[in-house]
């Protein structure tokens, strides 16, 4: 499910539109907005329309998949640090992961992950944003970024990406040494001081390989 507020993903990744696995949402914005609203301003404000975004995904999977993936960008990557440091994962990796959880699934109504910011510093550009973002912080555990819903024991997700629970359903926090968010956080606006404020690790386990992952399609 991808959602825009202009229409360009139609643009920059039209052969993603080829195929039934994705579904497109343009202008999202302007379709869910009242009458009279200034539509500039909702697409200046990327957060405004965000929990329509998220419930309408939400109710569109509901009865045809067991987890949604809510990932809030193009920066953003499910990650496991049990990955040896140098080698692309397999693919995709994190269905295995998953079905582990499969017994536990009817009782669980999110995973909340875990997310680490990773910047550029004072280091060079490489080919990609996996050899030219490489410090990251610590995991930020007090935050809800990027959520692993089943969308039949979800009644809400808000802003900030939190989810409000069925009855007798739980979310469940995962450990970020088993299962974390990678957010790039200059990625999308590389130019001028950085969003991280602490990213002084340096992490190379995404880096030459996966570039010659992305080389070999």
């Amino acid at each position: 499910m991808v959602y825009d507020q202009d229409g360009s993903f139609r643009d920059a990744a039209p052969h993603l539109l080829e195929t039934e696995l994705v579904r497109y949402f343009p202008i999202f914005t302007e379709s869910v907005a009242h009458p009279g609203e200034d539509h500039g301003g909702i697409r200046n404000s990327t957060h405004r329309k965000a929990p329509q975004g998220n419930a309408h995904c939400v109710a569109s999977l509901k009865g045809e998949v067991d987890w949604i993936a809510m990932v809030p960008g193009i920066d953003t990557f499910l990650w496991s640090p049990q990955f040896p440091a140098g080698h692309a994962p397999p693919v995709p990796w994190a269905a295995a992961f998953l079905r582990g959880l499969e017994p536990h699934r009817g009782g669980i109504a999110a995973l909340q992950l875990a997310e680490a910011q990773f910047a550029q510093g004072d280091r060079e550009r490489g080919e990609s944003l996996f050899t030219t973002y490489q410090l990251r912080s610590r995991p930020r555990r007090e935050m809800s970024h990027t959520l692993l819903l089943n969308p039949e024991n979800v009644l809400e997700v808000g802003m900030g990406h939190f989810a409000l629970p069925r009855p007798g359903a739980i979310l469940v926090n995962v450990s970020d040494r088993l299962f974390r968010v990678n957010h790039y956080v200059d990625f999308v606006e590389p130019v001028g001081k950085s969003r991280c404020s602490d990213c002084d690790i340096l992490d190379q386990s995404l880096g030459a390989e996966m570039e010659q992952m992305l080389r070999n399609g």
